[in-house]
């Protein structure tokens, strides 16, 4: 649209400083902190898995008031979900729907605190953006699709009067009268009758377009030119999209289209957002699909491992050429080597059992729960000769007055927990050390631990000691994983914690089990 005249200046424009002004004081800060404020900005700060360390800002505004540290991000808004775990330099997501159903443009980076997670408020552009596209293409396929014959506009006039658009015939120069039904939104912004309506004198946008109209409706033919998009002040002081389409008919017919843009369009939003939600969803199958993938190749490499050895075992028995002794030796390792993989096929199977055992059943009443005292003196009793013959000692530290220590759970498990912890120790410390199994009553619960000689836990590993394939204990760190896995389904907790006098501690903690330990934590969990 080419441009008639140089629009005004607004009432509120400064006439350029001149270039002996007094300087003023540099208000960027100023500047930046009221932007900042202006777009409601909350943020988590969480840990690579999506823990919330930290939370603050208008969090009540986007429905997370009850974030708090401890949380898991993704299960407080869905939005965050496939989002965690997280370890890129930075993401951005804009319109997101937060718990609150507002709309939020989020970002996540990565912090040497954390990953951090930024909301700032995106409604009003939303709210203005979605539906005018939508609206604008409507009109558009009417028109395309409309043969103007004749003069059919009043009953077209009717048509898109539903559309909330307004169709005016000219009359003159700047004079309209409407066709059909008139919105009273436009009577009320042009202030007069259908029959007389002069929008450009009320509406100084749409006045400019006018004189590209005329050149149109005086240039004889057909054809349309558009206006675009753009806003006025509503009778209640609301803001109002608008779009002006000029059209001279085949007939003759000088007309002018205006319509409504600023309606809602709730279904196309969660349509949208369902989209988005989805995508994300589908990005954390297949990260998970991925990490899975990649955990195969891992297990099938390390069994590979023992195998190798066993054949080389056996490879020179067959040769027959060694001595009583030194057979003794290959024996020895192709045993040790036997019993390797067995303990990581005994692993891998936990954990997939895990996994589809969720609901195991397992004892909470003192009737049928396993004694962790117990538990802990058979396996340092069945253990002791594997650790001596690796020349570590094996103690224990428990209760000498053989009271029980009665906890939720299952025997089997339970026991599998102490041995994984007790070879994970073995694995990592050498000989002339000692590794130490303790047991206590702790509260209304039973804390056990296992310490060790060995070299600690380096703090890159730490972070991902239980998470599968990530625990650096073990080739695959299946061990660790399978065991939080089992004591968090018991309501219990497992952690490590480095020795003051170096090695490290790795420690569980279970409920003690009684009579209505079951109904408490239902009724707790319907709190």
């Amino acid at each position: 649209m080419s441009a008639a005249r140089d629009p005004a200046p607004s009432p509120g424009a400064r006439e350029p400083a001149s270039p002996d002004a007094a300087p003023t004081p540099d208000a960027t800060p100023e500047l930046i902190d009221l932007v900042v404020d202006l777009r409601r900005p909350a943020h988590l700060l969480c840990d690579p898995r999506g823990g919330v360390l930290e939370a603050g800002g208008r969090l009540d505004l986007y429905g997370l008031a009850d974030v708090a540290p401890g949380d898991s991000a993704p299960e407080q808004a869905a939005c965050l979900v496939g989002l965690f775990p997280f370890h890129g330099p930075g993401a951005t997501l804009p319109g997101v729907q937060t718990p609150s159903g507002r709309r939020a443009d989020l970002h996540l980076g990565s912090t040497p605190r954390g990953v951090l997670v930024l909301l700032l408020d995106a409604q009003e552009g939303v709210d203005r953006r979605e539906p005018i596209q939508q609206r604008g293409n409507d009109l558009s396929l009417l028109l395309e699709r409309l043969e103007v014959r004749g003069d059919p506009w009043q009953g077209l006039g009717d048509v898109l009067s539903a559309m909330n658009a307004a169709v005016l015939r000219r009359v003159t120069a700047g004079r309209f009268e409407g066709v059909g039904a008139t919105p009273d939104w436009l009577v009320q912004l042009c202030g007069g009758p259908t029959e007389a309506l002069a929008p450009g004198e009320h509406l100084p946008f749409l006045e400019n377009f006018l004189v590209d109209a005329e050149t149109l409706w005086h240039a004889g033919g057909s054809g349309r030119v558009r206006s675009g998009v753009w806003t006025e002040a509503g009778p209640d002081g609301d803001e109002l999209f608008l779009e002006a389409v000029a059209i001279q008919s085949r007939a003759g017919g000088s007309y002018l289209i205006v319509q409504r843009l600023d309606d809602t369009f709730e279904e196309r939003r969660e349509l949208l957002q369902k989209a988005r939600d989805t995508a994300l969803r589908y990005a954390g199958l297949r990260r998970e699909l991925e990490k899975k993938e990649v955990l195969l190749r891992c297990i099938v490499h390390d069994l590979k491992g023992p195998l190798a050895g066993m054949m080389g075992s056996l490879s020179l028995l067959r040769g027959g050429r060694l001595d009583a002794d030194r057979s003794a030796e290959v024996v020895a390792l192709g045993l040790e080597q036997a019993s390797k993989q067995h303990g990581m096929i005994r692993d891998v199977l936990a954990v997939f059992s895990a996994e589809l055992r969720e609901l195991d059943a397992f004892h909470t009443t003192p009737a049928g729960a396993p004694d962790l005292a117990e538990v802990a003196r058979e396996r340092v009793a069945g253990l002791r000769s594997a650790f001596e013959s690796a020349g570590v000692r094996l103690a224990l530290d428990a209760p000498d007055d053989g009271a029980e220590l009665k906890v939720v759970g299952e025997r089997t498990r339970l026991e599998r927990v102490l041995s994984n912890l007790l070879e994970n120790a073995l694995r990592h410390t050498g000989a002339g050390t000692t590794v130490t199994v303790g047991v206590r009553r702790d509260g209304d619960a039973a804390r056990a631990w296992v310490d060790d000689g060995g070299p600690g836990v380096s703090p890159e590993v730490e972070p991902h000691l239980f998470e599968m394939g990530r625990s650096g204990a073990g080739a695959t760190g299946i061990g660790l994983y399978s065991c939080r896995r089992t004591l968090e389904s018991w309501g219990g907790r497992i952690g490590h914690e480095p020795r003051p006098g170096g090695g490290a501690r790795f420690w569980f903690r279970l409920p003690l089990a009684r009579d209505g330990w079951f109904e408490d934590v239902e009724d707790a969990a319907n709190e």
